[in-house]
């Protein structure tokens, strides 16, 4: 891309997010002379840039919509698309993929002078925010599969030399109240649990929920409290032997091999890795990704 060419896109972005026709004339002076279109013109450059800016707003509330849809059922459709406009002028996308807007709403959502009320009466809403971000961030993980020959290693090495490989997009969050509930209840796929998701929001109380991808669908459950220690502190990194004394410490009774069997069963666990090559596998995904960025 030529200097030109990435001046005039970066003034241009600049003026979505701009009203006035001074503004946009004092612009002017710094678009490239080699620029497809001109703002020596206010008027015109007005009306196209309402034009860029109305298209903008629509794709912001498109994206946001496939992130947070049970938002959406929650707040309503126009307060949902007048909030998806105001984020976009508060907090444009800063990356060219738009799947990738939208994780700051849990914090945005306190800011909303307009929905102060309805967060004081129905506190939860940030906490779905955080939830249903993290499912999207699940649906849109690299994809992963079982590797069941990787479980020989726990007969041959030490705990203290392996890790749990989690499906990618996993975590655990701790939240303050019924959050797995009431995503499950708005899932038209979770009928079966509609009934005790009910009850669970009934009595308001705290859940932690555990996400992961399942296939191709991102999964919401609620996790116990050894699960749940147990994948966070894999996650943080720690051994196999640490991660499963952490969860005894939660829970003495937990069963490791029981949870082994239905992770892998369900698709939370992808297998067993050594730690040095599991950390230069890792660092070599990570290359990847960078080089295919830039």
């Amino acid at each position: 891309m030529s200097l030109a060419t990435a001046a005039a896109q970066t003034v241009l972005l600049d003026l979505l997010h701009l009203n006035t026709m001074n503004s946009i004339a004092l612009s002017a002076d710094s678009m490239p002379a080699t620029a497809h279109f001109c703002l020596k013109n206010p008027t015109l450059a007005l009306r196209g840039l309402r034009a860029y800016r109305a298209n903008a707003q629509e794709i912001a509330q498109s994206a946001l919509q496939a992130a947070y849809p049970v938002m959406q059922q929650l707040l309503g459709e126009e307060n949902f698309r007048y909030l998806a406009q105001d984020m976009w002028q508060a907090l444009p996308p800063q990356r060219g993929d738009l799947a990738q807007w939208g994780h700051e709403l849990a914090q945005y959502l306190p800011q909303v002078p307009q929905l102060r009320t309805l967060l004081a009466e129905h506190p939860y809403l940030c906490d779905v925010a955080h939830a249903e971000w993290a499912l999207h961030t699940a649906a849109t993980a690299t994809d992963a599969q079982l590797d069941a020959q990787s479980f020989q290693l726990l007969a041959q090495a030490d705990p203290e030399q392996l890790r749990l490989v989690l499906a990618p997009g996993c975590a655990v969050l701790r939240r303050a109240y019924p959050v797995v509930s009431i995503l499950q209840l708005h899932d038209p796929q979770e009928i079966s649990v509609h009934d005790s998701a009910r009850q669970a929001i009934a009595a308001g109380e705290a859940q932690t929920a555990l996400i992961w991808r399942r296939g191709f669908r991102p999964v919401i459950a609620q996790a116990d409290a050894a699960s749940s220690v147990l994948i966070e502190t894999t996650l943080a990194g720690q051994s196999l032997a640490g991660a499963v004394d952490a969860a005894v410490s939660a829970e003495p009774s937990f069963d490791f091999s029981a949870w082994l069997s239905s992770s892998a069963l369900i698709g939370l666990l992808c297998g067993v890795a050594e730690i040095q090559k599991y950390r230069k596998s890792r660092s070599s995904v990570s290359q990847r990704f960078a080089n295919n960025s830039e």
